[in-house]
C-alpha cells in the first residue's frame, strides 16, 4: 500500500470520528512526522506515515526517539494491518 492511500484513509478516518488529521511541516525539523492526531478528550499522536516495507530514516528515528522519551504517543503506519490497529486505539 503506498503512503498517499493510507494518508488519505487514515485523514477520511480521523474526521468521521470527529478527530483532527493535521499535516505538520516544520521548516526547522526535517524528519518530524508525518501528521498530528488529535481527538476529543485530550488524546494526541504523532504519526510517521510510509509506504509498506519502506522503513524510518535517521531524522525520522531521532524524532521517534525524542517524541517517546517526551512521553508523547508516536506511530508507525505502513499497511491496512497497522492502519486498522491505529483506528482501534482512538476509537
Amino acid at each position: 500500500m503506498n503512503e498517499k492511500l493510507i494518508e488519505r484513509k487514515l485523514v477520511n478516518k480521523v474526521k468521521s470520528l470527529k478527530g483532527e488529521c493535521l499535516k505538520f511541516i516544520p521548516t526547522y525539523a526535517n524528519g518530524f512526522p508525518d501528521r498530528i492526531i488529535i481527538m476529543p478528550g485530550d488524546r494526541i499522536w504523532f504519526v510517521e506515515l510510509k509506504t509498506t516495507g519502506k522503513t524510518l530514516d535517521p531524522l525520522q528515528a531521532l524524532w521517534r526517539d525524542r517524541l517517546i522519551k517526551l512521553g508523547c504517543r508516536w506511530r508507525f503506519i505502513d499497511d491496512a494491518e497497522s492502519l486498522q490497529k491505529f483506528i482501534n486505539e482512538i476509537t
